[in-house]
């Protein structure tokens, strides 16, 4: 009788890594994983009256473990065996297990080839025969011991902590007693000796919430500054993590600011920061995820909030969202490791998602002030609570102007109309887009700009798209430029590099006002920055701007007047008296001959 009780916990007993109680004979057909030491204290020959069970709950990024996992002798792993079985394995503490004890051996295998129709305490508990024993929870690193006496149970995980999910083959079944599956390295051969001690080692795939980022340019980068019409690229981030395929909600909004209009070119990716365009895994609409968008060429016309913290809702027509769909969140758990790659010493890789759109800088943005982004991240695991988060940085984007007057060199109060000027970035001449003559309609309407380079008036009173632009000073002596990029600024590089962008703006006086002289080869240096088109002086040297911050434009040669004075007329009369001195000396000199 007693060697009929030994073979049925042989058959009926095989401790898994994935926690599954499988027959005996499965070991030698499943793929066998780190074997687990089994030392002297562990077992004993004859059956004990009671055997302790320690469940050591693993977490990890991800696994490289067969679908149903590895068998296991039932001996305990060290680090640096778990290191083997994914990446960032580890204990994890806080996990609950109740455990129940089946009426018989039939029951478990029940059980066992039907798990998921018992993985919860109220699915298990409405089973006839089944007993309520306990809860244990893991903690301090050393998983959770029970004592437990002959017979057939079944635990199920009851609690745990809110970053952890995708269980593992979890619930899992065990029967006491249980014999070696391994011969030891004392020498007992398989099925010989009963353990006093095992080692089960269910897993969890773990991961925090998913962290928001915004940037635009790049990955990393959270400034730019553009020329009105220029394009922006923004990017919404989301850290992806590893227990992503718990999620049933992903959803990443956006509300874009006044002074910016919608372009479109979605795209929608899982990566991380620098990927190549051929490594990315590609999300598809409608299958992966749906889009709300507005229409192409839209103005956005949402106020920039003092607090970009609360929540901003888009008006209709202007919503931007991406949502993924239960096919999206299983491509990002389907690739995630592939993504994410083996563990190295490198800098660990962080995968995202990301959704790239572009927008460019509209007429309605003010000079010199900064248009911030930011968006929404929501997100809900399949039995936690929808929760929403924004980036911690907004990016921004913005553009410049500069106003000038145009004063008399002498008497820099006097306004001189008339000045006509081309305006140069280094030594390339700037000219009319569409979006440069929306900027500057109003300074259009009032004579701010002409033609050409004789002050002539547009044709239909507009510019012409690709045609240089002629700045030209009106009646007030002013004229002015909007839409330009700054001077100076720096961009963030993928590395964390800068790199400084600059522009060396310029002006030449081509046609100068009625009445006066220069040199049409002088250039006139002048700064686009968040202060250049201010309406003060304040921060500029002293006579380089006027009150109202338009910047002094003198001539830079002597001015003089072209006709009239008594100058003239003394030049006139003397040139007359040298030249009648000359004739009648000529003659003289001819008649002494």
């Amino acid at each position: 009788m007693e060697n009929k009780r030994k073979l049925l916990s042989l058959i009926l007993t095989l401790v898994m890594i994935i926690g599954v109680v499988a027959p005996l004979s499965a070991f030698a057909d499943q793929t066998v994983g780190p074997v687990g030491k089994i030392t002297t204290d562990d077992y004993q020959k004859t059956k004990p009256d009671s055997t302790e069970v320690t469940v050591h709950k693993l977490q990890a990024d991800s696994y490289k473990v067969p679908e149903n996992g590895y068998a296991h002798n039932g001996g305990k792993l060290d680090q640096n065996q778990l290191n083997t079985l994914g990446t960032n394995v580890k204990e994890l503490d806080g996990v609950t297990f109740t455990y129940y004890k089946l009426k018989n051996a039939a029951q478990l295998e029940l059980f066992k080839k039907t798990p998921k129709s018992y993985d919860t305490t109220e699915k298990v508990e409405q089973v006839e025969g089944v007993q309520k024993v306990n809860t244990i929870t893991t903690a301090n690193g050393q998983g959770a011991k029970v004592t437990l006496t002959d017979g057939y149970y079944w635990f199920v995980e009851s609690g745990k902590p809110k970053t952890v999910s995708s269980s593992i083959a979890v619930p899992f079944g065990i029967s006491i007693p249980v014999m070696n599956q391994t011969e030891l390295e004392s020498g007992e051969l398989v099925g010989t000796v009963y353990l006093k001690k095992v080692h089960v080692y269910p897993k969890n795939v773990t991961g925090d919430e998913p962290t928001p980022k915004k940037t635009v340019g790049n990955e990393v980068n959270l400034n730019e500054s553009h020329n009105v019409g220029d394009t922006q690229t923004w990017f919404l981030q989301a850290t992806i993590p590893g227990n992503i395929a718990d999620y049933e909600k992903l959803v990443l909004s956006d509300v874009f600011f006044k002074g910016l209009t919608y372009k479109g070119n979605v795209e929608v990716y899982m990566g991380y920061d620098g990927i190549e365009e051929g490594k990315k895994v590609k999300l598809e609409a409608p299958a992966d995820y749906t889009l709300v968008q507005p229409q192409v060429d839209k103005k956005f016309s949402t106020e920039i909030p003092a607090d970009l913290t609360q929540t901003i809702t888009a008006p209709n027509g202007e919503e931007f969202s991406v949502t993924l769909t239960a096919a999206g969140i299983k491509k990002l758990a389907d690739n995630y490791q592939t993504v994410k790659g083996p563990e190295t010493d490198a800098k660990p890789v962080i995968v995202k998602l990301y959704v790239k759109v572009d927008t460019v800088i509209n007429e309605e943005a003010k000079m010199g002030t900064d248009i911030p982004n930011t968006f929404d991240l929501k997100f809900k695991t399949k039995d936690g609570q929808e929760k929403t988060n924004k980036p911690g940085d907004n990016p921004k984007v913005n553009t410049g102007g500069k106003k000038f007057v145009k004063v008399s060199e002498t008497e820099v109060t006097k306004k001189l109309a008339g000045a006509v000027f081309t305006i140069y970035d280094g030594d390339t001449q700037i000219v009319w887009t569409q979006a440069l003559i929306d900027a500057n309609k109003a300074a259009i309407d009032a004579e701010k700009f002409c033609k050409n380079d004789q002050g002539e008036r547009f044709d239909n009173d507009t510019p012409e798209v690709g045609q240089p632009i002629y700045l030209k000073s009106n009646n007030d002596g002013l004229f002015e430029i909007k839409g330009l990029e700054y001077s100076k600024w720096e961009k963030t590089e993928l590395n964390g590099d800068t790199t400084e962008i600059t522009h060396k703006y310029k002006l030449k006086e081509v046609k100068f006002p009625e009445g006066y002289a220069g040199n049409k080869d002088t250039e006139i240096p002048f700064t686009v920055n968040k202060d250049s088109y201010k309406t003060d002086a304040t921060g500029y040297p002293e006579n380089t701007h006027d009150a109202q911050g338009n910047m002094l434009v003198k001539n830079k040669d002597l001015t003089i007047p072209p006709t009239g004075g008594i100058g003239t007329v003394i030049f006139a009369v003397a040139g007359i008296a040298l030249m009648g001195g000359a004739f009648v000396a000529i003659k003289k000199r001819s008649a002494e001959e």
